[in-house]
């Protein structure tokens, strides 16, 4: 029974709570800032994007809204997040006004809702969506697998007793450039700041701007920083289980999403965004703009294969996780436990790690 169970749940926990990063081209699967999406904010309207075919019958006047339930659509959850649309396409959405709340706190800063879709990679990742977003909660991996990333952030140096004085240096400059602009403090820790989500303003390296190949600048600025016409020095890194990260530096953002398409295959999105007044080829560059984090998800996306070549292996046993290195991947498996336990996406996480293991060789399909 438990292989059913599994990718029941699966889907669920796509369905039930789903964060989309593309823009709005299937109506239940939309996702976008406020600008590339014609009439998601307001309630009343049904138009969900300009590619939608109900878009333009929809801004209609003649239109009667309140039959449209003729059209054969369906309702959905939505909340803008500092111009971050969330999209819930189940019946009865997840209780999330805490973590909405803490993440459009911070989300308000990067412009998104003055942002546009400047380009998008689809990948198929032959993996179980777990193995990747497992992946993506430790960085006991980086300094081997993303020579790019840790060049420009403090995630393994922390970590190293020699460079402790430094980082909690830099974290410092950074927490008073960033109480400055009004952005709160800064954290050079990852770690999960709400029940399944998370929402820290990290400090770059020394020197760098963004999260670019050598932290010079690649496009306009944009939301505070472009009021203040001043650069941060941070990036603010957003995280919400079970299928959406987003890292955003001051002049653009890069959004993850994934969707599980077998126990085995894994559909993910990557996309940039950046101001909507930017033009390509003249205030960004795609050759600069993309490759920082393009090596860096497909650098994950070998490792996460390779994890699941493993763990298909008749030979496999599930070992231990780092209780310094591994504490976010941990937590995401006990969420992802206590769904399965409670036969529903479980809108609270353990206070504490309980250092179980997944178990994929038992629970193959999920």
């Amino acid at each position: 029974m438990l292989a059913p169970i599994a990718s029941y749940l699966c889907a669920a926990l796509t369905a039930r709570f789903a964060l989309f990063t593309t823009p709005a081209v299937i109506a239940a699967l939309a996702f976008a800032t406020p600008r590339a999406v014609t009439g998601v904010r307001s309630p009343a309207r049904t138009t969900l994007g300009p590619t939608n075919s109900t878009a333009g019958f929809a801004r209609q006047p003649s239109v009667n809204l309140a039959s449209i339930k003729q059209l054969g659509l369906h309702s959905v959850a939505l909340k803008d997040l500092g111009g971050v649309l969330f999209v819930c396409l189940g019946r009865d959405a997840v209780p999330f006004d805490e973590g909405a709340a803490e993440i459009a706190t911070q989300m308000q800063h990067q412009g998104f809702a003055n942002a546009k879709l400047a380009h998008t990679i689809r990948y198929t990742v032959a993996a179980n969506w777990k193995l990747i977003f497992e992946n993506n909660r430790e960085c006991y991996h980086c300094d081997h697998a993303h020579p790019e990333y840790v060049k420009g952030v403090y995630d393994t140096a922390r970590f190293n007793e020699a460079n402790i004085p430094e980082v909690d240096r830099q974290t410092a400059l950074a927490n008073a450039r960033f109480e400055a602009l009004g952005l709160g403090a800064a954290v050079a820790a990852s770690d999960m700041t709400g029940k399944f989500w998370r929402v820290t303003r990290a400090p770059l390296m020394q020197g760098w701007k963004t999260q670019s190949l050598d932290g010079k600048p690649m496009a306009p600025l944009m939301g505070t920083f472009r009021e203040h016409d001043t650069w941060s020095g941070g990036t603010l890194r957003a995280t919400v289980f079970p299928n959406f990260w987003r890292h955003a530096s001051d002049d653009h953002a890069v959004a993850t999403r994934i969707t599980p398409l077998s126990a085995t295959s894994t559909q993910v999105d990557v996309s940039w965004f950046v101001h909507a007044d930017a033009i390509e080829g003249r205030d960004y560059m795609l050759d600069r703009l993309l490759p920082f984090w393009q090596r860096t998800s497909e650098q994950d996306w070998v490792i996460c294969q390779a994890n699941q070549s493993g763990v298909t292996s008749p030979a496999y046993v599930p070992g231990p996780y780092s209780k310094t290195r591994e504490t976010n991947v941990q937590q995401f498996v006990d969420w992802y436990l206590a769904s399965l336990d409670a036969g529903e996406l479980a809108a609270a996480a353990p206070a504490k790690p309980k250092w179980r293991s997944l178990g994929y060789k038992d629970r193959p399909s999920g």
